[in-house]
């Protein structure tokens, strides 16, 4: 019964894109000010994304393929980013010592570039969760301040959505051959 809620939780899914020039994406729920979305270009990568009233879209999740998390940081001003070049670029939470990485400008659909870092760190995801702001600089000038309303729940809600996924995706994979389990012993191709 439960494999069939989560299918229908996941074909639910499949019919609501994402308005944010990312088509490969269905919201899964809304947390707040935050969208919780999956990302099937990203092996059904779940990930929470928030827009700012600077213009600033900020997102966060799992990159499913590399098992690897990322930051996506864009604004419609940011014209001068060139896709494929790496910007390097430090996040500072609050007052604590900035994190520091190569981002890359990536094509997200809507015609402007937007910056991506990815990470490996469970402490990065914990710093997005329980501070108040992030900070982003570039060339060691401030880019943006951004404030983390709500984001404890946003993350505990893409972490879910994560796992509900992955178990959707195992039980699909355990269910590939639907007579697997019910043939009788009289069976002749039962091996």
């Amino acid at each position: 019964m439960r494999g069939i809620a989560l299918l229908s939780i996941a074909a639910s899914l499949l019919y609501v894109p994402l308005k944010s020039g990312a088509e490969e994406s269905v919201v899964w729920k809304n947390v707040g000010s935050w969208k919780i979305a999956v990302d099937t270009t990203l092996g059904y990568g779940c990930f929470m994304m928030a827009s700012y009233t600077h213009g600033e879209v900020f997102r966060i999740g799992f990159d499913r393929r590399s098992n690897d998390a990322y930051f996506i940081l864009g604004n419609d001003a940011w014209k001068s980013l060139e896709v494929g070049q790496k910007y390097d670029i430090s996040l500072k939470f609050d007052a604590d010592s900035p994190w520091t990485g190569g981002a890359r400008a990536i094509n997200m659909g809507t015609g402007v570039p937007f910056l991506y870092l990815s990470f490996d760190k469970i402490g990065f995801l914990k710093d997005i969760s329980v501070k108040n702001s992030v900070s982003v600089y570039y060339g060691g000038k401030l880019v943006s301040t951004l404030p983390l309303t709500g984001t404890v729940e946003a993350m505990n809600a893409v972490v879910d959505c994560q796992q509900q996924i992955e178990q959707l995706k195992a039980e699909g994979a355990s269910n590939s051959d639907p007579f697997a389990n019910q043939r009788p012993v009289s069976d002749p191709f039962r091996r």
